[in-house]
């Protein structure tokens, strides 16, 4: 019986079935993780005639491989028998998760000499989440992702949600179409602005009516109309946000932040622009963007550079863009960062206060963290990088130098 029978036969799987799978889905499949640690023959043939098959799965087929492609220590490669030794922990260690009902992908865990342990957890957008009622604005504090709408009118979501807004203004929520949620235009033709907030611990996805998509990270408010006028699309922002934006001739797109705005047609760029942070950047995938300062300052960047904003003034640099979009694949790669920044990240991603002593923030840290969500494991995995350790006190975790 060759492998992709017998594998399929082992967990039951068949195309039709697969065909309803998102990218966590795969990244949590044996066969999956078997192609992608160990492939061969079968399973090469079964997954090229699935994409072939099934086109509109492509796109989470490639984000459950880049996910999978991300966890590699040092650019290390193993050889096949240590790549089958390494799926057999790994099946063993997702069946386990299951029965928790984690939302866990795995754990690879190779010689203490790499100075790296990665656990990864696929915190993308919940296909499952549970939908609540209406309800009236929230009170300060809310763990819930909110969507408020202009009649101040909101609904709120316990787990990560992926929010699609069509061009008459229609919400659709995690693929249950609201009905009472509805596009509003104030009169003397203003358009009204959604607001959706986006607590810390909780990361959300929101299609705009042009087509524009956008990751909303943890601990960020994003501003926004149920449809755009003619030839104006504008959005604020104030956190951290990834976006597409359809490109439209005629139509720039303008991000607002508090400390400068974005103009584009059509690119994918990710602005960091919390306001409690010292530095605020924009990075550019692809395209071009022009980002304008309120002193009238301009600058226009080319792919794969970044735009930082300081107290101490601004500048564009080349950088590896992955070390700054990383966040949106449930992953934080470091090079060379500050142990102060990264844990600024991991307080918001997993709600939780997070100080440092002074002769610790400088240390620095190079490699991948990919998100679990037991931050103490986190944590444990930092210190096998750098000399570390941690305490709980009054309610917050300090991190101190060994």
């Amino acid at each position: 019986m060759g492998t992709k029978n017998r594998v399929v036969c082992l967990v039951g799987m068949t195309d039709e079935i697969y065909s309803k799978f998102n990218a966590s889905d795969f990244s949590t499949d044996t066969y999956f993780l078997q192609w992608r640690m160990a492939p061969d023959e079968d399973s090469e043939r079964f997954w090229k005639t699935f994409m072939e098959t099934y086109p509109g799965k492509k796109e989470a087929v490639l984000s459950a491989i880049r996910i999978i492609n991300s966890v590699r220590i040092n650019d290390e490669r193993l050889s096949q028998d240590e790549m089958m030794t390494e799926w057999t922990r790994l099946h063993h260690f997702i069946k386990r998760s299951v029965a928790r009902k984690k939302r866990l992908i795995y754990t690879l865990s190779i010689a203490s000499s790499l100075a790296l342990l990665l656990s990864i957890s696929w915190l993308f957008f919940s296909e499952k989440a549970d939908q609540k009622q209406l309800a009236s604005t929230g009170q300060p504090g809310s763990k819930e992702i909110r969507l408020t709408l202009p009649n101040q009118r909101s609904v709120t979501f316990d787990e990560n949600a992926a929010i699609v807004f069509d061009q008459e203004g229609n919400i659709t929520v995690n693929s249950a179409k609201e009905k009472e949620l509805f596009a509003q235009k104030a009169l003397q033709g203003d358009l009204p602005l959604n607001k959706l907030t986006v607590p810390p611990g909780k990361i959300s996805s929101l299609t705009l009516a042009d087509g524009s998509t956008i990751w909303i990270n943890s601990g960020s408010t994003l501003e926004f109309p149920s449809v755009f006028e003619d030839h104006r699309r504008e959005i604020n922002v104030n956190g951290e946000i990834y976006i597409d934006v359809t490109h439209q001739e005629n139509s720039p797109f303008l991000v607002h932040t508090d400390g400068f705005s974005v103009s584009v047609l059509g690119t994918e760029f990710n602005v960091s622009a919390y306001r409690e942070d010292a530095v605020q950047r924009v990075t550019l995938v692809k395209g071009s963007v022009e980002v304008s300062m309120p002193s009238g300052a301009q600058l226009k960047l080319q792919p794969d550079e970044m735009f930082s904003l300081s107290d101490t003034g601004f500048h564009a640099e080349k950088v590896d863009v992955y070390d700054y979009i990383s966040w949106k694949d449930g992953i934080f790669r470091l090079t060379g960062e500050p142990l102060e920044n990264i844990l600024v990240k991991l307080s918001r991603h997993y709600d939780v206060p997070i100080a440092c002593e002074d002769d610790a923030k400088s240390l620095l840290v190079t490699g991948k963290l990919a998100l679990f969500d037991d931050l103490t494991m986190v944590l444990d995995n930092i210190g096998v990088i750098i000399p570390v350790t941690y305490q709980m006190e009054n309610n917050k975790i300090v991190i101190s130098k060994k």
